[in-house]
């Protein structure tokens, strides 16, 4: 079973961005676009100029998170297959300033310790059990834990989110599990906001009117649910490429795609811009 187990786990991380690509995407408010292929992360200029920000040599990002200061935050995850272990770290991007690691890389990732932070530093972490009993961690400065899902503790191995997730404009933390999206509120309550989507790990966002927005990869759709619940499909993937990531953004949609994953062919990430009266716009296309 062990070495069945450390086979899967080295085809999930060791391997392309096959099974498991960037979800990372994420608009500043002067319209800069950052976005992660996996293993790099680009920022894209309102110019449309493309600059290289980060390259992690091979350690996957799967999530990045846009602080209101404007700085970058990005998870790194790390499996060695002859170990059977993990290392995982969090990098920040400070356009104009320092960049670094600033937490790890370890082995050993506390509870709670994630890339999204909400004002008063508090970071999140939403992750399940074995048996996918949802685990919800908020961990703020002074090493403050609380748990919101009652279930066993998880074994600690990532940083990243087990879905995507995203902040509300009132603070809220909203996320991922499965085929549902919940939100925690700033004082602490645990609700679902809406279910019924593809049972998938891919990018979820939310607007500034409260509109969520939700990845089907496998589906290559964008699902909108607007506040009063109504559902609209807002955007669609042609083949090969299939949507892992959105960011909403004054009235557009910016859609981080990759092409389906072929054994011993390259693969593809772009990211797509999606405005109202307007064709499409390919904005960048990198090869992982």
């Amino acid at each position: 079973m062990r070495a069945l187990l450390a086979a899967l786990l080295f085809l999930l991380f060791a391997s392309p961005a096959s099974a498991h690509p960037s979800r990372g995407i994420a608009v500043a408010p002067d319209g800069r676009v950052y976005y992660s292929d996996l293993i790099r992360v680009w920022t894209i200029a309102p110019n449309g100029r493309v600059t290289l920000i980060r390259d992690s040599g091979g350690r996957h990002m799967h999530e990045i998170y846009l602080d209101r200061g404007g700085a970058l935050y990005v998870e790194e995850s790390e499996y060695n297959p002859g170990t059977q272990t993990y290392r995982a770290a969090i990098w920040r991007y400070a356009p104009g300033g320092a960049s670094g690691y600033v937490y790890g890389p370890t082995p050993r990732p506390v509870p709670g310790m994630g890339v999204f932070r909400d004002a008063r530093g508090c970071t999140f972490q939403a992750d399940q059990t074995r048996a996918k009993a949802l685990v919800l961690y908020r961990l703020c400065p002074g090493g403050r834990l609380r748990r919101f899902a009652a279930a066993p503790n998880p074994p600690r191995a990532l940083l990243s989110n087990i879905g995507g997730a995203a902040f509300a404009a009132d603070g809220s933390f909203v996320f991922r599990h499965g085929g549902t999206v919940h939100r925690l509120t700033p004082s602490g309550r645990l609700t679902t906001l809406a279910s019924g989507f593809a049972v998938e790990n891919m990018g979820i966002a939310v607007d500034a009117a409260g509109a969520l927005f939700v990845v089907e990869q496998n589906r290559r759709r964008i699902v909108k649910v607007d506040r009063g619940g109504r559902r609209s499909i807002v955007a669609m993937s042609p083949r090969p490429w299939m949507p892992t990531g959105v960011a909403p953004w004054r009235g557009s949609l910016y859609l981080l795609e990759a092409t389906e994953y072929l054994r011993g062919r390259p693969e593809r990430v772009r990211v797509r811009k999606l405005s109202p009266g307007s064709a499409p716009r390919v904005l960048a296309v990198t090869t992982i």
